[in-house]
């Protein structure tokens, strides 16, 4: 989100395949062990324009899954995305392009 901000982008749908995320995206206030955490992305939430949080199936964010994966598996703690992000991203999003998946 940090980043997403960084790039002056104005509108945002964050997509989230785990319920207990969603929920604790929600309402925070439930989620006493993680407040920090949640009171900080609601703070950069609030900076946007347009800011929605969305429960989505595991199979419409399986390349978002994937890039978390890189970052956390290369221990990667900066974006790459802006820099064009890892060399099988572009590949990836041209087969969901052509594939007619629709994320939302």
């Amino acid at each position: 989100m940090e980043a997403l901000h960084d790039l002056h982008v104005t509108k945002v749908i964050l997509e989230v395949s785990s319920v207990e995320a969603w929920k604790a995206l929600l309402s925070p206030e439930t989620f006493p062990n993680v407040s920090y955490v949640l009171s900080r992305m609601r703070r950069i939430a609030n900076e946007f324009d347009q800011f929605q949080v969305l429960l989505a199936p595991s199979s419409s964010n399986s390349i978002a899954l994937a890039i978390a994966l890189s970052v956390t598996k290369d221990r990667r703690y900066h974006s790459y995305l802006a820099q064009g992000g890892p060399h099988w991203l572009s590949s990836a999003l041209r087969s969901e392009a052509s594939s007619g998946s629709n994320p939302s």
